[in-house]
Formats: structure tokens, sequence, C-alpha cells
């Protein structure tokens, strides 16, 4: 068998995917669990974002356990995942709300607070107002100002995961660059937050969460070396959040045994 693999984890709306590659590309094992969806009330659409942790811990379990590899030559492991949701988390990782699902529409009355801005905000981040992101956060403030003031970050599923699995604290959340024209609240070529748009709806621009390659540098300039918390890698590993790395250690096929990317794109 190949001596180096990749893990992949893909936490979607209706189910979590994970899948084990060899370094030429091929499939090697692969599981899949259903993720419950909660209707509370009307248009309301709820995740519960421990599901999304123990979907994936345990589909990289079961797919170590088909294929019969040493968890040692796992190379790297990289997340993607829901986009448009927004997840939470407070200073310690905790979860001051469920997931707020793309599909979930209770914030339906802040969407024309929004539009009111439009053209500035397709041409600042590139994406109309819908039910994504900016709306959702804006119910979580207006609706909900005790557990708003709770929350540390809004993040994405997949940046859920990578952050827990990781032990990142609530100020090291991130968010791939990628995302954030569901946002409403960034200059998007320029991959960053715009205080312009932050201060228009109130929102505390501390709140957001760093880019990716932010918290890459960071972790970087650091050194700083984690051990992953799900009993599945015994061994100590950087954490990456940078497809480019990826890409560049596969090939060249060097010192992959301990680089894993935890990415939320």
């Amino acid at each position: 068998m190949s001596e180096n693999y990749v893990i992949g984890a893909d936490v979607g709306t209706v189910g979590c995917k994970v899948a084990i590659f060899d370094e030429g590309g091929g499939l090697v094992a692969e599981n899949y669990q259903e993720l419950a969806l909660h209707y509370p009330r009307p248009g309301w659409v709820e995740q519960d974002p421990d599901d999304f942790y123990h979907a994936v811990v345990t589909g990289i379990r079961a797919c170590l356990e088909r294929s019969g590899i040493a968890p040692g030559s796992v190379a790297a492991l990289a997340l993607d995942g829901q986009m448009a949701g927004v997840c939470t988390v407070d200073g310690h990782w905790g979860t001051p709300t469920v997931y707020d699902s793309w599909l979930d529409t209770r914030c339906t009355p802040y969407i024309p607070v929004m539009k009111e801005h439009e053209p500035l905000i397709i041409a600042r981040t590139g994406g109309p107002v819908s039910f994504a992101h900016g709306p959702k956060i804006l119910w979580w403030k207006g609706e909900r100002p005790e557990t708003f003031r709770k929350i540390a970050k809004f993040v994405q599923p997949a940046g859920y995961v990578a952050g827990r699995m990781a032990g990142l604290s609530g100020e090291d959340a991130f968010i791939d660059y990628t995302y954030l024209f569901f946002s409403g609240f960034s200059d998007t070529p320029g991959h960053r937050w715009l205080p312009e748009l932050c201060d228009l709806f109130g929102v505390p621009v501390e709140k957001l969460p760093r880019r990716a390659e932010g918290i890459a540098a960071f972790l970087t300039a650091r050194r700083t070396v984690f051990r992953l918390r799900v009993s599945l890698f015994p061994v100590k590993c950087e954490l990456h959040i940078d497809q480019t790395e990826l890409v560049s250690a596969l090939l060249a096929n060097a010192n992959l045994r301990h680089m894993f990317l935890l990415s939320d794109n």
C-alpha cells in the first residue's frame, strides 16, 4: 500500500462524508453519516454543532479501521462544508447557539435592512443580501442580545470542527476567505473585513473570525504545535490552514507525516 495518505471530510447539510485517499488520488476508504435537521418553529432550521464534530471523528475512525492503514501514515486532514449558515463559539470554543442553517429563514426581517445598502454590499463583498451570514448575525444581535454578548466569533461548520480538533480558543477562530462573499461585511477582493459595512449595521468587527491567511500566519509565527484530541493520530503535528501548503507538500512528497491541513474550504 502507499506510504502516505490524506483524509478529506465534507460537513454537508444532511450528512458528513469522510474519505481516505492515497498519494495518487485513489480512494482507499469512505464513510457517510447522516446529520439531523431540527425544525423548532416554522421557517427555523437548526443543527447541533456537536453533531458535526462527532460525525467527522466517527467517520475518520471508521475509515482508518476499514483501510487498515497506520494513523501515522496520514499526511494531512482537510475539511470543507456548508458555507452560508453560521455557527458560534465562545472564548473557550463552547457553542452559545445552535447552527443557524442556510435553510433557516428566521432572519427574514433583517434582509430588507441590509437590502437598503445592497449596491454597496454587492460592490464590496461580491454577493447579494440573502439568508446568509449578514442577516443571521443581525438576527442574533437584535433578537437574542444576551446570547449575542456570549459569542466570541461567528464561524462555519468545517471551521468549527477544525478548531475543536485542534483545541483553538475563540480568539483563534478563522474563516476561509472564499466564504467572505456570504458575509455582507467584507472587502472580498482584499480578503478582509470592511469597517465601513460593520459600522453601518452595528456589527462589532471583533465578533468576526480571522481570515484563513491570518490564522495560518499567526500560528506559523508562534510555531505552535497541537496534538489532535480525537485519539486517532498519536503524533504531534503542525497546524496548517492553507490548501496551497498541502498541494505543494504532496507534489514535493516531502515530510508529510507530521503535517495536517485544517481548512474551512
